[in-house]
């Protein structure tokens, strides 16, 4: 996952996407490797749109199976939090992430962060310009969480402009 860059992890329903990178943050937040791989302690702000009754079970799971850090500089936002291309929601989202330092935002999923039809390429270029003027004016790392299509071979749910325009796609199967 680089740093400053857009990301999109996505797969199909069920094959634990939130639960990996969770565990990936969980990790980075407190300056732990990931796999391996040394990583740089960072402040991580979460929006679960999706599946947030589940992360206090997950979160617990993960402290007792790895232990706490010595401070947990991660936030868990419900839904009503935020949508792409809505102006008030991108401004809070912006002030928020400068006024904390955050590192790196995670949204999840794409499907409860927008409105209208994920299929057509307005909204998903809307997605990708948002996501990158994240990580260009801030310097932070935009983490996508999304599902796949119908057909798991044709890629993330919402068409090609996530695999053009976002530095790193990861598939989670």
């Amino acid at each position: 996952i680089p740093k400053g860059e857009p990301v999109v992890i996505y797969g199909d329903g069920g094959q634990y996407k939130s639960l990996v990178l969770l565990n990936i943050c969980f990790n980075v937040q407190g300056g732990r490797p990931v796999a391996g791989i040394p990583t740089k302690k960072s402040r991580i702000v979460w929006f679960a749109l999706e599946g947030w009754r589940d992360l206090k079970a997950r979160k617990e799971g993960h402290f007792h199976c790895y232990g706490q850090c010595e401070s947990t500089e991660i936030w868990f936002v419900r839904k009503e939090a935020f949508s792409f291309g809505n102006s008030q929601n991108f401004g809070s989202m912006y002030q928020t992430i400068k006024d904390y330092e955050i590192d790196v935002v995670v949204v999840d999923t794409l499907s409860m962060a927008t409105e209208g039809d994920l299929s057509s390429s307005n909204i998903s270029g809307q997605v990708t310009r948002e996501m990158r003027r994240f990580c260009d004016e801030l310097g932070v790392t935009f983490i996508l969480v999304a599902h796949t299509g119908k057909l798991i071979k044709s890629g993330i749910k919402g068409g090609s402009e996530f695999s053009n325009n976002v530095p790193c796609v990861i598939f989670i199967n």
